[in-house]
């Protein structure tokens, strides 16, 4: 029975286990993990719930498998779930390549699944790339713009440092026509230097 319940899972991903509940095979997509750089790859885990199905195609499947009645087969899957529900707390009924029943402290039936192989968990690991000039559509409140514009929009601006070089030159440009201005109105020798300072007092 336990290699038939096995087959009959991996064909149909569920497996209808009268007066136990039903094992079905559940997908989980693949997960991205952001802060490790990493996708883990998608995988099935088996799960035992207690809504039972109608066992109706798991009796055909094990009539058909043993070459047997409908009612013998009915009588066996029964007989087999019935003493899985009798376990000892020690005991375990294992399926191939698949899992086992065992019953817990407070004398639950429950599945465990074993281990998948390595090769069952290959994750795909992430580097990031950034592509500077690439052009991407953006929406800042209601307006569409570009991500080229955003860019130019937050760079610091040049314009800054031009406009300070302009402001010195000005400046040097004011103060030597200051000195010439000066120097013609006041027509002194200065091969002195004590007549050229200019904040002596009169």
């Amino acid at each position: 029975m336990e290699s038939l319940i096995t087959r009959f899972l991996n064909q149909n991903h569920l497996c209808p286990l009268p007066g136990i509940g039903t094992l079905r095979l559940v997908h989980h997509t693949a997960m991205l993990h952001p802060g490790e750089n990493r996708i883990s790859s998608p995988y099935y885990r088996i799960e035992l719930v207690e809504n039972e199905l109608d066992p109706e195609l798991f009796v055909n499947f094990i009539a058909e498998q043993k070459n047997i009645h409908l009612s013998e087969a009915e009588i066996i899957l029964k007989s087999f779930c019935s003493g899985m529900l009798q376990l000892n707390k020690m005991d375990e009924v294992n399926l191939p390549a698949t899992g086992s029943f065992y019953i817990n402290e407070p004398g639950k039936l429950f599945f465990r699944q074993f281990d998948l192989p390595d090769f069952f968990h290959l994750d795909i690991h992430l580097k990031k790339v950034i592509h500077p000039e690439s052009v991407h559509a953006v929406r800042v409140g209601d307006t569409d713009t570009t991500s080229q514009k955003m860019n130019r929009y937050y760079q610091p601006s040049k314009k800054v440092t031009t406009s300070n070089s302009w402001f010195v030159f000005v400046a040097l440009l004011l103060l030597l026509i200051f000195v010439i201005v000066f120097y013609l109105n006041n027509p002194k020798d200065f091969s002195d230097f004590d007549d050229f300072n200019l904040f002596s007092s009169p």
